[in-house]
């Protein structure tokens, strides 16, 4: 997998459940400057594409890692964007300046990098769906330990009809949907062998009754880069979709909470 440039934009800050079931948002904030690399928890040293993703095989999707590529005289980000499937985008670190490039971003220093990485950016790769690097890897965490304080898993695949509202000419249609391993496929017809968009659920933050355009039986689900909103069929299959994709929801946070 090649390591590329990218476009990245600002993205969601940790959102952490709180005991009044209220959500708090939240910045990951540096209680000491990060003048060298070494400072950097989430660095994990010289390591090839293969050995990082190693590492970040047990982790959360949008965990992510910085390492100097062993073969080339940069370093570079990668993230976990799924089951199996890992990003790698440069990062350009000038030494003598302290001066950080990350796609076509510039940071006057390592420091101001480190803290806008903690801001939860999204990464925007080629024509590719927009990731989110959610949370840091730590060279310290123990893999055991995290599998051990892993959460039950509710189901993750489900599938039937919906109707969505368009996202540019806001127009409602009648699509079939399938979920399998947190990935949404959505089709034109049950029958169609090729889906009109992919996107992954494990990005989601919220899923909420909705009155937009003064439809009944209406939810929204929220991601990073987008709100999707859907009609189910009737009032209990709404339900059903929601249910299913509050537990999915829940279950990533708790896995982000114990990582």
């Amino acid at each position: 997998m090649a390591t590329s440039n990218c476009n990245i934009r600002k993205g969601y800050a940790d959102v952490i459940p709180q005991t009044n079931g209220t959500l708090n948002v939240i910045r990951n904030r540096n209680q000491v400057a990060i003048k060298s690399i070494d400072q950097i928890s989430w660095y994990v040293g010289k390591l090839s594409r293969e050995q990082a993703e190693s590492l970040l095989v047990d982790c959360v999707n949008g965990t992510f890692l910085l390492r100097e590529s062993p073969r080339h005289t940069h370093y570079a980000v990668s993230v976990k964007r799924d089951i199996d499937s890992y990003k790698h985008f440069f990062l350009q670190f000038n030494v003598a300046t302290g001066q950080c490039y990350f796609g076509p971003e510039q940071y006057d220093s390592l420091d101001s990098f480190v803290q806008y990485m903690g801001t939860q950016p999204i990464v925007n790769h080629e024509s590719d769906e927009p990731i989110c690097l959610l949370f840091e890897y730590s060279k310290f965490q123990d893999i055991v330990e995290i599998r051990k304080r892993r959460p039950s898993q509710p189901p993750d695949s489900k599938r039937g009809f919906m109707i969505k509202r368009g996202v540019f000419h806001k127009t409602w249609k009648e699509r079939w949907f399938v979920v399998e391993n947190d990935v949404m496929k959505y089709y034109a017809k049950r029958t169609d062998e090729k889906p009109i968009k992919t996107f992954r659920i494990s990005m989601a933050t919220d899923v909420e009754h909705s009155d937009v355009d003064s439809k009944t039986n209406c939810f929204s689900l929220t991601l990073p880069y987008r709100t999707f909103y859907f009609i189910g069929k009737s009032s209990k299959d709404t339900e059903s979709w929601m249910n299913f994709f509050k537990a999915r929801i829940e279950y990533w946070r708790a896995l982000a909470m114990n990582s």
